[in-house]
């Protein structure tokens, strides 16, 4: 087998529990969607309104964190380097440790502002053109949403921490399983 298609698997094996991570959490949003169809346009709406912001401030948030996958890769990579195998070493694990440890403190900050700033958002609605109505319906979903900005963007840490040991298919499993819940 050629070096090449050698790559190829190796690329495939860690990008499909990704992609299937992000299919996931769209499908996350789009049972959110749903059951509010159930209770009316005016759900609908507020629900649009109150989802479209948090995934804004997720987004910015995830960014915040995204690098951690990257560097727990060197670290690791340097670690096997040192070893001579695909053990990591203890110096390894512990540069490692600093990462995560470091972005969970990073992931704690900016969640934290991200909630306050959306709970922000609901007060500055009105000002910004929106419907009354629908704010009335919004903000208390986006004062619900606000507190689970911070495990979201734990697990987003962990999440890059697995993938950065090239170990991303448990997370696969527990964003579908995720998806259940969330439907109840």
């Amino acid at each position: 087998m050629s070096s090449t298609s050698s790559r190829y698997r190796e690329i495939i094996q860690l990008s499909a529990p990704i992609a299937g991570i992000q299919f996931a959490q769209v499908a996350l949003t789009t049972v959110d969607l749903l059951m509010m169809g159930l209770l009316g346009l005016g759900a609908v709406a507020a629900g649009g309104l109150g989802l479209l912001l948090y995934n804004q401030l997720r987004t910015m948030g995830v960014g915040m964190v995204t690098g951690v996958g990257n560097l727990v890769a060197g670290a690791a990579g340097r670690a096997e380097k040192r070893g001579g195998s695909s053990a990591i070493d203890a110096a390894g694990r512990e540069d490692i440790r600093d990462l995560v440890r470091a972005s969970l403190l990073i992931a704690t900050v900016t969640g934290l502002v991200a909630g306050l700033l959306l709970v922000a958002l609901g007060h500055l609605l009105p000002f910004l053109g929106q419907d009354a109505g629908v704010v009335a319906l919004a903000r208390p979903i986006m004062w619900a949403l606000a507190p689970g900005l911070l495990p979201m963007l734990w697990m987003n840490v962990l999440r890059q921490f697995a993938v950065g040991l090239r170990r991303p298919g448990s997370l696969l499993a527990v964003t579908l399983v995720s998806i259940g819940v969330n439907a109840l």
